[in-house]
């Protein structure tokens, strides 16, 4: 079955296989690309999982990493003396990187685990178009490949998200191919923030 798709860089990976592994003419019908100006016209299968992947339980392009997500309020308490720093409320999940997510996305029994306050409802919009408003957290401090940042997270789902801006301003990039993040290639030893 072929349906319509948004093309994020993941996405794309998956277009390059199938385009790779089917005969793109047979899918189309070629006096409809006749006499017409237009872009590109994407597809993907529904199905587009290898073997490997059946075999490792994971969707082709879909990338996963651990994460180091510590209650930012805690680590500040320790640098001024007022808390151990055995106390520090942190944990290391695996996340999935959604680059079609705008902001970080935190199960509600992960927000109790780090004892984040939840300071404001916000709405989130899902793949389907759904809207729903929900809570959002105060800042906690994210993690990744050694690279630090504060972020706030939306609360819902059963698994956490990484979404977009922190992939920003931690200046990694998904590699969708070899299902791992990357740092960027222009700057690799550190995160390069934008100012202008």
């Amino acid at each position: 079955m072929l349906r319509w798709c948004y093309t994020s860089p993941c996405i794309l990976s998956r277009l390059f296989l199938l385009f790779k592994s089917f005969n793109l003419r047979s899918l189309l019908d070629e006096r409809s690309l006749r006499g017409r100006n237009f872009l590109y016209l994407l597809f993907f299968r529904e199905s587009l999982h290898t073997q490997e992947t059946e075999k490792a339980g994971m969707i082709m392009g879909e990338v996963r990493v651990r994460v180091k997500l510590t209650n930012a309020i805690d680590e500040g308490m320790v640098r001024r003396g007022l808390m151990s720093p055995d106390d520090v409320r942190v944990y290391e999940p695996d996340a999935l990187v959604d680059t079609g997510a705008v902001r970080c996305v935190l199960p509600s029994f992960l927000v109790e685990r780090l004892g984040l306050a939840r300071v404001a409802r916000a709405v989130a919009q899902y793949a389907d178009g759904r809207l729903d408003e929900v809570d959002l957290t105060e800042g906690f401090v994210l993690e990744i490949m050694g690279r630090r940042t504060i972020e706030e997270g939306l609360v819902l789902g059963d698994e956490v998200l990484i979404g977009q801006t922190a992939l920003e301003k931690l200046d990694l990039l998904p590699d969708c191919q070899n299902q791992r993040l990357i740092p960027n290639p222009a700057h690799p030893d550190q995160p390069i923030s934008k100012v202008k």
